[in-house]
């Protein structure tokens, strides 16, 4: 088995030749090849040029693309520190009130340069590689947390409870449109895995074949406990959960 075929393999829950690695390590590579934080969030080659390193170096099996965990926000306008040789990172949000969510302005993410960049490098690394290595898109901030930089943590921990409800819902709905723009473009670059939520952006018939999949690579140990892989989005559709739960048995 390639690198590929074993990582699919496995989140299919079917038997590999051996254990599959994929690591959450753009730092590690991107020093190690030389690269700057600098250069690494602007150039979709100096991203792929890395990657191909530690794959090369290490034998990984897949390689996850990521750039930092304030790529979306950037994106949609909150600002943003770009030290050298660190992740980008945002200390103050974009708006100081939730009443202010009526006037963001929709946004082409395309557009922006670490988008691009990390577009690029799936493209890049799929070319590279032909098939051998599983390539995935990573989507840090879907929109539960991209809501959270859009407003500041601390605002938006105080939305939550005081509102307005009606408020809090278009924020998640902005943000869920600008996550659903990242994954669009993830897959457009021929990504093989992409990051984000199943269950509150599937449909009911996905979620069930998920869950089965999942219930399956579990199904030798008594000790499972059904879960989603995080937060559950408070605009995942009833239908979904349901299914689910439903899938089972």
């Amino acid at each position: 088995m390639n690198g590929r075929e074993r990582i699919l393999a496995a989140l299919r829950g079917e038997p590999v030749d051996r254990v599959p690695v994929m690591l959450h390590n753009f730092l590690m590579a991107a020093r190690e090849a030389g690269v700057s934080m600098a250069e690494f969030r602007r150039s979709g080659r100096a991203i792929a040029r890395s990657f191909i390193q530690a794959v090369e170096t290490y034998g990984y099996d897949g390689v996850l693309v990521d750039v930092d965990t304030v790529m979306l926000a950037g994106a949609v306008g909150v600002p943003v520190d770009f030290p050298v040789d660190m992740p980008a990172r945002s200390h103050e949000p974009l708006l100081t009130r939730l009443a202010d969510v009526p006037k963001l302005k929709p946004v082409r993410i395309e557009d922006y340069f670490e988008i691009r960049a990390a577009v690029e490098a799936v493209s890049l690394l799929k070319e590279f590689f032909k098939g051998d290595i599983a390539v995935r898109g990573n989507c840090d901030q879907c929109p539960f947390s991209l809501a959270g930089l859009i407003r500041g943590l601390a605002g938006w921990m105080t939305d939550l409870i005081e509102g307005p409800e009606e408020l809090v819902h278009e924020l998640l709905e902005y943000a869920m449109g600008v996550t659903k723009q990242f994954l669009g473009l993830m897959a457009e670059a021929g990504a093989d895995i992409l990051s984000s939520g199943v269950l509150a952006l599937g449909t009911p018939a996905l979620v069930e074949k998920k869950t089965r999949e999942l219930l399956e690579v579990f199904a030798g140990t008594s000790r499972f406990i059904l879960n989603a892989g995080c937060a559950i989005p408070a605009e995942t559709p009833s239908e979904n959960l349901r299914a689910m739960i439903r899938a089972r048995g």
